[in-house]
């Protein structure tokens, strides 16, 4: 398993002394070599005994969403697999939340895979319900009619007032040619125990003639489910709309939009004083992307967006990114706001091996912003990785929460370094300012991960040794180390296997925490720690 973390705890200052590593915050990585491609869609948090909830979606050849996997996680890098799914599509989850924790149990809303002319008895949204074990109380079927295309797409499930659930998607009216692609908002209305309540009910607002579809949803105020519905192909206006306790639908808000053509699918937050937080875009430039906050009378209240770096590119003096989608918007508990989406990324990047600068471009590249509650840009980021040839790594944010000691944890999906072929599902647990460190800032033009350590891959042939222990070891192992000057902050090291490939690897500062390290496969590894004048220390660990 390929797990990469970035830690930051405290150093205790001894000549020699033992030290245990714990991630305040880091980058881990999730599953192992074999994976071809995946992406955490959803993080749900579960603050009663902090911990956490990741919806995967993976696939082990070209057929994306052969599978979809849960994980239960804790802020210390621990990650426990409840439930696996074969032949199931996850591909529509980053849309809307498709895992919900209410407290006691987890809910699911996922759709068959199975082509429907194939396997027409199939078709149709699986509901579930999950204890934090792993032990499944239900899943139950709602079948569709087989239709042609992609019209009955589940998006997301919200739990709702009464001990009901909300799941919600498209699909086409029974009355309706199903060879058109015109597609409605599509509901089903259920109890938590999974009894059927109402649905599936069929919705588009009157005035929209043209291809449109929901593309987000979050619980009001009342705890009833408002949505975004989002106009395409020639529509001319965003919609929130609410679904009312007898399924009758409420227009709160309309919005004029400039040019749909190049509308990206809209996100959704209310706040927790009841405004809509909406992103649009402004027009000419629908590359710049609107944070627009809206009253309960279709007011809005402000309107805020983040800087685009610029450079030079092919001669012309232009911006660096494009493409911007906003994946998720979300508020913090002191009332700021906090996004994340995926973006293209067009500059001369430095390459250490080469030392020249190369023009690359990517469009699979992410960024992350903070805004107080007026409106204020605090910060933004624009997150890059690269291969050693220059070429930028894949990083997609998916989804983004604030922890209960204000971290911000980010899941979605990074490229396997070096392979531009494959990809794995990843989280990050990064400080309030977005970074591993105090000193970031928005005014930086890329957000880099950090370099990789200088580590070693055969145990026999090592320098600087370090003690570890117990050696063999299982679950964690503690590192015998030297004493560090006083001013050296910056202390990197990694887990390395004996092919060189890095599991874990992060930054330590000053503290007395742990390495967990239960889910590394059995076998050799050596742990690799290096200060900030380049000096590497390594121990051989062999983990039961």
């Amino acid at each position: 398993m390929a797990i990469k973390s970035r830690l930051i705890f405290t150093l205790m200052l001894s000549t020699i002394f033992v030290l245990s590593i714990h991630a305040q915050y880091y980058v881990q990585k999730l599953l192992g070599d074999e994976l071809r491609k995946g992406t955490v869609f959803s993080v749900q948090k579960n603050n009663s005994i902090n911990e956490f909830y990741l919806d995967i979606g993976v696939f082990y050849n070209e057929i994306f969403g052969e599978k979809t996997l849960f994980y239960k996680s804790s802020y210390k890098g621990e990650n426990l697999k409840l439930k696996d799914f074969k032949f199931i599509n996850q591909w529509s989850s980053s849309l809307g939340e498709s895992i919900r924790f209410d407290g006691l149990n987890y809910f699911y809303l996922t759709r068959d895979n199975n082509p429907s002319n194939m396997h027409p008895d199939s078709v149709g949204w699986n509901f579930g319900k999950i204890d934090q074990l792993g032990i499944q109380l239900f899943d139950i079927k709602i079948p569709y009619r087989p239709i042609s295309g992609l019209e009955y797409l589940a998006y997301g499930l919200e739990l709702v007032k009464n001990n009901e659930v909300i799941l919600w998607g498209i699909g086409i009216p029974p009355d309706r040619d199903p060879s058109k692609n015109d597609p409605y908002i599509n509901w089903v209305r259920l109890k938590r125990d999974g009894t059927f309540v109402s649905g599936p009910h069929y919705y588009k607002p009157p005035s929209v003639t043209t291809w449109a579809q929901p593309t987000d949803a979050t619980l009001d105020i009342d705890s009833m489910m408002v949505m975004v519905y989002d106009s395409k192909n020639g529509g001319k206006e965003k919609y929130v709309l609410k679904i009312r306790e007898d399924d009758s639908i409420e227009t709160i808000v309309r919005m004029p939009l400039g040019s749909a053509e190049n509308n990206e699918n809209a996100k959704l937050c209310v706040t927790k004083d009841g405004h809509f937080m909406v992103i649009d875009y402004e027009f000419p430039d629908i590359e710049k992307r609107i944070l627009t906050r809206i009253d309960r009378n279709g007011n809005v209240v402000w309107k805020s967006s983040f800087d685009l770096p610029t450079g030079i590119v092919y001669g012309f003096n232009r911006t660096n990114v494009k493409n911007i989608f906003t994946n998720r918007i979300a508020e913090a508990a002191n009332g700021d706001i906090l996004m994340c989406g995926s973006n293209a990324v067009i500059d001369s990047f430095f390459i250490p091996k080469s030392d020249k600068k190369v023009l690359t471009s990517n469009s699979g590249s992410s960024f992350i912003a903070r805004f107080d509650k007026l409106g204020k840009l605090l910060w933004r980021h624009f997150l890059v990785d690269q291969h050693d040839d220059g070429k930028l790594n894949k990083i997609i944010l998916n989804d983004i929460t604030e922890t209960e000691d204000g971290s911000i944890l980010v899941g979605g999906e990074l490229g396997v370094k070096n392979d531009i072929n494959r990809s794995t599902p990843f989280y990050m647990k990064l400080g309030p300012n977005g970074c591993f460190d105090k000193g970031c800032s928005h005014v930086d033009k890329w957000w880099y991960f950090p370099e990789d350590i200088v580590s070693v891959s055969d145990p026999e042939i090592i320098q600087n040794k370090l003690t570890l222990f117990p050696n063999p070891g299982k679950d964690q192992v503690s590192i015998l180390l030297p004493n560090f000057e006083r001013n050296d902050l910056e202390i990197k090291y990694a887990v390395s296997d004996t092919k060189g490939q890095t599991h874990i690897q992060g930054i330590l500062d000053i503290g007395n925490p742990t390495v967990l390290t239960h889910f590394l496969p059995s076998g050799i590894y050596v742990i690799s720690i290096q200060d900030s004048n380049g000096t590497v220390w390594h121990g051989k660990w062999i983990k039961e």
